[in-house]
């Protein structure tokens, strides 16, 4: 079984509501997608959503599923994806005004065989 490691986005720190869409990965070929997201610090009433998009074109995006949801606190997340188009991205969203999140989202494809 062959695998890739797909670095969605490294450790940052984000500033204020907004919704973060990171680079697409082509997948093609792969046939399961493990994802890890992973918050070492969230302050000043954040809440932090992580979610998958896939296309078979990079031009419609559609939703895969979700990774993280209403997270208020640090902590990480680990979720398999096997039914998805050709590429993928992760979507980052911080709610709340003047919301702080520090965190990183990891992808690990494989091939299956």
């Amino acid at each position: 079984m062959a695998f890739t490691q797909l670095p969605f986005h490294p450790m940052t720190s984000e500033i204020g509501a907004q919704t973060l869409d990171t680079p697409a990965f082509d997948l093609g070929g792969m046939t399961e997608l493990d994802m890890v997201a992973n918050v070492n610090c969230i302050k000043t009433a954040a809440t932090f959503d992580v979610s998958l998009q896939h296309s078979m074109d990079l031009k419609d995006w559609y939703a895969l599923g979700t990774l993280m949801v209403d997270v208020t606190a640090i902590g990480n997340k680990v979720k398999a994806f096997t039914d998805f188009m050709r590429y993928v991205r992760a979507s980052a969203t911080i709610r709340g005004a003047g919301g702080y999140v520090t965190y990183s989202i990891l992808g690990i494809a494989k091939d299956g065989v």
